[in-house]
């Protein structure tokens, strides 16, 4: 996809309705994909233009009119794929970075860069997702905290985890809590009986800026212990 023709329409196949307001979609983002669940619609179809990885990040705008929604690029982080957008915080790659340092400081789990970086089975490319935090290790989560730690930072003032969270960390939550599920199914192969203990108990924490979900999959798995979500304490 070679260029992002602002504006655009987007149609509404369903009875659901998009939320107006303003969301920021990143270089590779599925435009159809990501912008339906970045603005709570199911079932979209763009109007003239194509589904497909975004070239650049923008930060996109929606208006209803009549039964058709406006979709206006507000802003945009230039030309070049990947080229990171700037806002209100900073370089958005910086305000990932010092999301991520928040959340190791507080926690004692460092952070999972490197050349050596730990990956995890997943629907992600090469068929692995790669974690903000360690997970093994003296210095892993699963080590300090029983858990499995992903970071999910926002600058959408009063987001909500259900409207505000993109499809592609949506799905990378879901790999999270797949992988989470296994290691405790596979806990009864483990012989020392207080880690097997340990590892039937294991959960994903998810350290964010958003509300957390009322409704849907991960609002049962926080009432089942499987998935703790954490404010991010922000200085």
């Amino acid at each position: 996809m070679e260029a992002i023709p602002p504006p655009f329409l987007l149609l509404s196949n369903s009875r659901e309705v998009l939320q107006a307001g303003r969301r920021l979609l990143r270089a590779g983002d599925n435009l159809v994909d990501d912008l339906s669940g970045a603005f709570g619609g199911r079932q979209l179809a763009l109007e003239g233009v194509g589904n497909g990885p975004l070239p650049r990040n923008v930060d996109v705008s929606v208006n209803k009119g009549g039964d058709r929604f406006a979709i206006e690029i507000v802003e945009d982080g230039g030309s070049g794929l990947g080229k990171q957008k700037t806002t209100k915080r900073g370089d958005q790659s910086d305000f990932a970075d010092a999301t991520e340092e928040i959340v190791s400081k507080i926690t004692g789990v460092a952070r999972n860069t490197g050349a050596n970086q730990e990956k995890i089975p997943g629907t992600g490319k090469g068929g692995f997702r790669t974690l903000d935090l360690k997970i093994h290790g003296p210095d892993g989560s699963l080590e300090l905290r029983n858990s499995i730690i992903e970071v999910k930072g926002s600058n959408i003032k009063n987001g909500k985890f259900g409207a505000d969270l993109s499809k592609r960390s949506r799905d990378q939550l879901k790999d999270i809590l797949k992988y989470a599920e296994e290691l405790r199914k596979n806990a009864d192969s483990i012989q020392d009986p207080q880690k097997r203990e340990k590892m039937k108990n294991i959960v994903v924490e998810v350290f964010t800026d958003l509300a957390p979900p009322t409704r849907g999959k991960f609002a049962r798995l926080i009432k089942e212990e499987k998935l703790k979500i954490r404010p991010i304490p922000r200085p």
